[in-house]
This record gives structure tokens, C-alpha cells and sequence, in this order.
């Protein structure tokens, strides 16, 4: 098979780095594999992630278009960051295909791409969650809140979800929306990732110190709990006085200032490294005794920063909550949202009076990491999707010429969704 894979390449996101391994797996697999970078600005070759094919530009149409007229199907990698999926919202609709959804919360791509493109948001947000939620949603959008306000009652999941001919998708507890939106077939399966270091790298290095080191990993955003750990860190006498913290991710100004100043003023060490390059990430990982994968709320499909740690043996904490939850409940520490300060608090207690269990924690993460998150597994089910969203491809199109030849005649959205019309239509229901 021949697809064309749209998906953000530059080095800093996690979605390229999960796409540059699909495309490994499947040219292993004997599948030929066209990459067109989606980002808003491409980056220069040596800020890309190692893709194994020459890089196409989204904007270089001329070129994307003797592409497509070649392949068999479109695949699109998906997040929560117009920066990094620009192209793939440019593209689905002049060429459908299976969209990779790596977030169950997508009104930030939303927003962008309204704003982008001149669209009105209002239509879409009333098409899919009524006319009570669009003026909650457009207050909430100049919000630093604007995810905490709007992820439960207008996630746009059904939105982008809609504009392809399949999902594949990487956890079960978001994908009630993706099928409401979705008219082809929904998959679900593990995000694949694989480790900065080699397991023999890691333990080159050890603390000598005994300093018990804690790390977040990633973008600070509100919803990583920083603020949480600081505190369950502050209010413990037996770790304030050992403990060092570290933040390893792009992060603003004023949360920075906030979190140093609550860490000054609960008496923790804490540093803030902000972005990072790949270097300066393997080694906060490697000299880190427990990693903080904390969510809430929870807005992924699947976490990198989570594998990560997983695959590198590191005793993580999670939310218990979203992807997380789905987690074997041996490999991680899972965190009550209601009990949260305290629940942290105890967990990294236990973790830094025990090393051993510290230690067989991690183990059976990674081993559940290396079972799990296998680039392979991942290429085998996007593999298996794609054939049946080509099976599906004749009841799609019966779908959208049937739709079309309504609208043309005048017909509404509501009129579309009567009785009379979607019973007799349910022989063309996806399976």
C-alpha cells in the first residue's frame, strides 16, 4: 500500500517523533510512505525529526498534488496545535483519510484554524453541541482557562473527527465523541514511542547525592499539577530538606514566576530548566528518581512524556484518570483527583524511603512500555484500519452523494436527521 502521511516534523513535537517511527515500521513492513510536513513554518532539515524519506512542505501544492493522484490513502497526525497541523486541516478536506487523533480535547486547533481561515466558529460549535454552548465557548477563548472551561461541553473532537474517513485513536475513555463525529470506521490503540536513551546508556550514569529527584516533563500547563507537587513536597518535612524538583518543558513567564514563588515560599527546590534541547531532556530523565506524569484534567489520547518514563524504568505518578487510568495498575502510582496533595505527598514518601521499590516499580514499567507502546503494533493496527476505511470508501461516498443532493434541494441539518430519512439510510451503517 501507498499512503501519504501528513504530520508535523519538527523536532519538538512528540507527534513527529510518533509518526517518524510509524513510517519506519511501515516501510519495514514493505508499505511505500510519502511524508508532507504539516507544521505552519517547516523547519530547517536539522531541526526535524529522522524521517527516512525526503520531507514535502503542505504548501508546496503543485507537489502534494502529483502525490496524491499516486497513493492509496491520506493519513493525518492530529493534536491540539494548529503550529504543528496547520497542513493536515488544509488537506483533509481535498483528501479524506484516516486521522491519527492524539487529543480528546481539540478546541485550541479549533480556534486557530477558525481564525486562520476566516471561518465563523459559531455554525460548527451549534452544529455539533447546540446553541446554549457557543457563548460559553467564544467568553472562554481568551482565557488561560480556556481548556479547563470548555473540554467537557465543546472538546471539538466530533468536529475534527467528522473530517476524516477513519480514526485511530490511543485510549477508550474519549472515544464516545470520536464515534459521534466519525462517519467511517474508529480504532483504538496504544501510542507508540521509543526512549531518548538506550536502556545500557542509562545506567552509566547514578546519583551519588542523595538527592531524591523528582521531574516534570513536557510543557507546563495547569493541567501537569506542578503546583500540586510543590505542595505536597512543601507540606512533607521528609522530603523538603532532600528533594529537588525539576521542570523540563517550554514554560510561560508568569507560571514560572508562580511556581517559583511558591516554591520559595514552601521552602522547595525547585528548578526550572523551560525548553530544552534533546540533550538536556535525556539527562533530566536519566538523573531523575521519580517522575510526575500528572493530569487534570486529562485532554490526551495517549502521553509520550508518560512512555517516556515508562520505557527509561522511572517510578512514574499518573492521574487516575483518561489514558492514565488505563494503565496495569502495577506499573505506575495512580493519584486521586479528590485526595490529590495528600495522595502525592504519601506516594513520593514511599518512593524516597524505598529505593528497591522504587526500582521494581520501574521495571515493570518499562516492561509493560516495551509489550505495549511497540512501534510495530502501532504500524499493524493502522495497517488494519486502513483496510477497512477502503472497504468502507463505496458507503461513504453513497453517504455524501445522498447528503449533497438533500442540501441541493434545500434541506436542513435538521431535516437530514429525522426518522423518515436516517431508517431507511441504516443499511449503509457502518458496522
Amino acid at each position: 500500500m501507498k499512503f501519504a502521511m501528513f504530520t508535523p516534523i519538527a523536532a519538538q513535537s512528540a507527534i513527529g517523533k510518533v509518526a517518524s517511527l510509524t513510517v519506519n515500521a511501515l516501510l519495514a513492513r514493505g508499505h511505500d510512505v510519502a511524508v508532507v510536513g504539516a507544521d505552519s513554518s517547516l523547519p530547517t532539515k536539522e531541526l526535524t525529526h529522522d524521517f527516512p524519506v525526503p520531507l514535502l512542505s503542505w504548501q508546496d501544492t503543485a507537489k502534494v498534488e502529483r502525490l496524491l493522484a499516486n497513493v492509496d490513502l491520506c493519513i493525518y497526525q492530529i493534536g491540539d496545535c494548529l503550529g504543528f497541523h496547520r497542513g493536515c486541516l488544509e488537506w483533509l478536506p481535498k483528501a479524506p483519510g484516516v486521522i491519527c487523533l492524539h487529543d480528546f480535547f481539540v478546541g485550541n486547533l479549533f480556534q486557530g484554524w477558525c481564525h486562520a481561515s476566516g471561518t465563523p466558529p459559531q455554525s460548527i460549535i451549534r452544529h455539533w453541541y447546540g446553541n446554549e454552548v457557543v457563548e460559553l465557548v467564544l467568553k472562554s477563548v481568551a482565557s488561560e482557562l480556556f481548556y479547563q472551561e470548555t473540554h467537557s461541553i465543546a472538546p471539538m473532537t466530533e468536529w475534527v473527527s467528522s473530517l476524516g474517513l477513519g480514526v485511530l485513536t490511543h485510549s477508550s475513555w474519549g472515544v464516545e465523541s470520536v464515534l459521534r463525529g466519525c462517519p467511517g470506521p474508529v480504532a483504538v490503540t496504544p501510542l507508540c514511542y521509543e526512549p531518548h536513551l538506550t536502556i545500557q546508556q542509562e545506567h552509566e550514569k547514578s546519583n551519588s547525592d542523595q538527592v531524591f529527584r523528582i521531574a516534570t516533563l513536557g510543557s507546563m500547563n495547569p493541567n501537569k499539577r506542578a503546583s500540586s507537587v510543590i505542595q505536597a513536597i512543601g507540606q512533607s518535612t521528609r522530603l523538603r530538606d532532600s528533594t529537588e524538583y525539576r521542570l523540563v518543558g517550554a514554560i510561560s513567564d508568569s507560571m514560572r514566576q508562580l511556581l517559583v514563588s511558591q516554591a520559595r515560599c514552601q521552602r522547595v527546590c525547585l528548578r526550572v530548566d523551560g525548553a530544552v534541547d534533546s540533550d538536556t531532556f535525556c539527562d533530566a530523565i536519566q538523573n531523575t528518581d521519580a517522575i510526575c506524569c500528572l493530569r487534570w484534567p486529562a485532554l490526551e489520547a495517549g502521553s509520550a512524556s508518560l512512555i517516556e518514563a515508562m520505557l527509561h524504568g522511572k517510578a512514574t505518578l499518573v492521574t487516575d484518570t483518561g489514558a492514565y487510568a488505563e494503565v496495569a495498575d502495577d506499573c505506575v502510582v495512580k493519584i486521586s483527583q479528590e485526595r490529590e496533595i495528600d495522595e502525592i505527598q504519601a506516594a513520593l514518601e514511599r518512593l524516597f524511603e524505598n529505593a528497591k521499590a522504587r526500582e521494581e516499580l520501574g521495571a515493570r514499567a518499562r516492561a509493560y512500555a516495551v509489550q505495549n507502546y511497540a512501534p510495530e503494533k502501532y504500524a499493524d493496527s493502522l495497517l488494519q484500519l486502513s483496510d477497512q476505511v477502503l472497504a468502507s470508501a463505496p458507503r461513504l461516498k453513497a453517504l455524501t452523494a445522498l447528503s449533497q443532493t438533500a442540501f441541493s434541494w434545500g434541506a436542513t441539518s435538521e431535516m437530514l436527521r429525522h426518522p423518515k430519512l436516517t431508517e431507511p439510510l441504516r443499511i449503509l451503517e457502518r458496522d
